[in-house]
């Protein structure tokens, strides 16, 4: 099972048996775990939308877009392998809060009929 959650329940995550993997273009120093670049987004993305140059609406069919441009089957073959089968994708934003994770979780089901759900809290 794919779950997407938010750095600071990592803990919650490891005690579940979940492998955490890091979806952020800059992951936290003290994490260590698997990191995924493949499904942050740009640097560039994220900036303008820091920076309110862009809004919510603009980011998502950008990211979007940026995830057509991979191989999301190597990319979920790769966190998958040496029997890993449940994983949670990690950002910042917590739960409610605008993200991206929540964007990769539909993209996956959309494109892919993955399911990635929140991991409860």
């Amino acid at each position: 099972m794919i779950y997407t959650g938010y750095f600071a329940r990592l803990k919650t995550y490891k005690e579940a048996g979940l492998v955490p993997v890091s979806v952020t273009r800059w992951t936290p120093k003290w994490f260590e775990g698997k990191e995924c670049k493949a499904l942050a987004p740009s640097a560039d993305l994220l900036a303008r939308y820091k920076n309110g140059i862009i809004d919510t609406e603009t980011f998502t069919e950008e990211f979007k877009t940026m995830l057509d441009s991979i191989d999301i089957k190597k990319v979920l073959e790769d966190l998958t392998k040496e029997g890993t089968t449940d994983i949670v994708l990690l950002c910042f934003e917590k739960n409610g809060d605008f993200c991206h994770r929540h964007i990769i979780a539909k993209h996956l089901k959309s494109k892919y009929g993955v399911t990635v759900e929140e991991f409860p809290v």
